[in-house]
Parts: C-alpha cells; structure tokens; sequence
C-alpha cells in the first residue's frame, strides 16, 4: 500500500510539474539564418523574404554571382518585386522577423548597432565589396595634407563616436514607436486553470489514499 502510495504520488508531482512548467517557459528561439546558403534554402520554403533599395545595383550583382545561391535569391526578389524606398530602407527596414536586407553594413551599423546582440545578426557573407575614395585633379595643391587630416579623422574614432551616438537615438525612436503598439497582458486564473485542476486532483487523491491508508491500519491493528 505504501508502495503504491509513493509511486502515485510521484507520477502526479511530476505530471502536474511538467504541465505547470509548459505555461511558463519560453518558447525556444528558431535557429537564425546567417548565410546565403540558409537564406536561399529558406526563400525556397517561402519563410522569409529579401529586400534590397530600389535603385541599387544589389540585384544585377547577385543575379550575375558564381553563387547559384545568390543567383537564386537575385531572380527571387526581381521576380516578386523586393524592393524599399529610400525612406523605408532607412528608418526601420527590419521591421518584421522574416525580412532579410542587403544594404551597405554602415547603414545596418547606424540603425541597428545597439541591437547587434539581441536581436539583429550581419551576416559575414557579402555580395560585393565596394571601394570608394576622394578624386583629384593631378594639380590638386593640398594632397597630403587632405590625406593627413582624414587619416588623423579616423584615427580619433570621432566617426565610431557620431556612428554610436546616432544609432542609439535611432534605437531609442523605434523602441517608443514600439511600445505604443504593445498591449501589456499578465497571467490569468484562466490561464492556468488546467494546471490548477489538475493539482486539485492530484491532492483529492492523495487525500483519498492517506484515509485508505489510516482505515486499513486501523483494521489490521
């Protein structure tokens, strides 16, 4: 009898733990997606969409890759027309948790830099590098000392510094932009009735085989 008593016991502990446990943990995060490859696959299965500034040449560059990937992800959005406006791209072009961009990275820096971490990745793969540099024409008198001064520019960090500064006030902008869309909600007595219940039975039986317990003592005393 004690026997019985203690495994019952242990069977409804661990059901009604398990239960309880399946309304409060956090449902687990969806591996995310860092290469083309993944990408590609995952354009393929219609979960996720790639966006691009219209005007760009990030189509033509990935239509004409040796990346089959990046190939397909090309022919993708120039089929289904993925595409931001100047504006959309730089306020808020991650706004849903399916979108992927290809954009400059020192404008992913600017508006997600505070959020690299958390919530925003920049993938190490990369379509194109672009350099860009000053032109001159060859009497140009101050050369040097031009090359000097945007040398020691950059060497200060007044450019990580302005870079810093201006992706945190985009960060907070979006944050109060956020929040006036959140609705607060708390756990009810709804909620968790399921879980209530079936404590309410787990004890009600319990209580039943501690009496049984005490009467067949008695008896047999």
């Amino acid at each position: 009898m004690i026997g019985s008593w203690l495994i019952f016991t242990v069977t409804i502990s661990s059901i009604y733990s398990g239960t309880l446990l399946s309304f409060l943990v956090l449902p687990s995060q969806p591996k995310t997606v860092e290469t083309f490859a993944e990408l590609s696959e995952s354009v393929a299965k219609c979960t996720h969409r790639v966006y691009t500034m219209k005007g760009t040449n990030a189509i033509p560059f990935l239509m004409t890759s040796p990346d089959e990937h990046q190939r397909f992800i090309g022919k993708m959005m120039k089929k289904r027309n993925w595409f931001f406006e100047a504006k959309e791209m730089t306020q808020h072009p991650l706004k849903k948790e399916n979108y992927a961009v290809i954009g400059a990275k020192y404008i992913f820096e600017l508006l997600y830099r505070s959020q690299m971490d958390s919530e925003v990745l920049i993938s190490k793969d990369f379509v194109a590098t672009i350099t860009k540099a000053f032109a001159f024409r060859k009497r140009f008198c101050c050369n040097s000392k031009l090359n000097e001064m945007v040398g020691r520019l950059m060497g200060s960090g007044i450019y990580d510094k302005i870079l810093q500064e201006e992706s945190f006030k985009s960060w907070l902008s979006k944050l109060k932009s956020d929040l006036k869309d959140v609705e607060t909600k708390s756990f009810s007595v709804k909620d968790l009735s399921d879980a209530f219940i079936l404590l309410l039975i787990g004890l009600s039986v319990l209580l039943l085989v501690f009496l049984g317990e005490i009467v067949h003592s008695y008896f047999r005393n």
